[in-house]
């Protein structure tokens, strides 16, 4: 659509409301500009402008996000609190130059270090299969006194 007078209204989280105006930029594209009162979401309401005796419709409600502060978004490691850390708890901090290394190193096992594993699974599974078998006898048991009791009645 175009030539349309569109105005928007833009609610902030904090529920305070500005009233901002939208131009057409190209043929069926509207835009505007607006400074987020604050991060979080923000929705803007679209309005059509109809003439003097009308009152405006709305066309459209779309949601927008300020996204947190730049600090928030850095995805570097702080390698000194890394260490700091790693010397407190005992630990060791890999090399990032020499990475294959330090991983070779944390992944190969310590002699002496490990114990001897067992296989628990199959005293598990004994144990399961008598609960099971226990629980059918126990289920169908009542049925059998119950019936013979009847047939004697009779």
């Amino acid at each position: 659509m175009n030539h349309l007078k569109l105005r928007g209204n833009v609610t902030a989280p904090n529920r305070s409301t500005q009233r901002h105006t939208v131009l057409q930029s190209a043929p069926g594209r509207y835009e505007g500009k607006f400074t987020p009162a604050g991060r979080g979401i923000h929705f803007v309401t679209l309005f059509a402008e109809g003439g003097a005796d009308e009152a405006p419709a709305t066309v459209a409600t779309l949601p927008y996000v300020a996204p947190y502060p730049k600090e928030y978004r850095e995805l570097r490691p702080n390698l000194a609190v890394l260490s700091r850390l790693a010397e407190e708890t005992g630990g060791e901090m890999l090399d990032p130059e020499n990475l294959s290394a330090g991983l070779g190193r944390l992944y190969t096992p310590s002699p002496g270090a490990g114990f001897r594993g067992h296989e628990t699974w199959w005293p598990l599974a004994l144990a399961a299969l008598i609960l099971f078998l226990a629980d059918l006898v126990m289920r169908s048991w009542p049925r059998h006194a119950r019936q013979q009791g009847a047939s004697v009645l009779q």
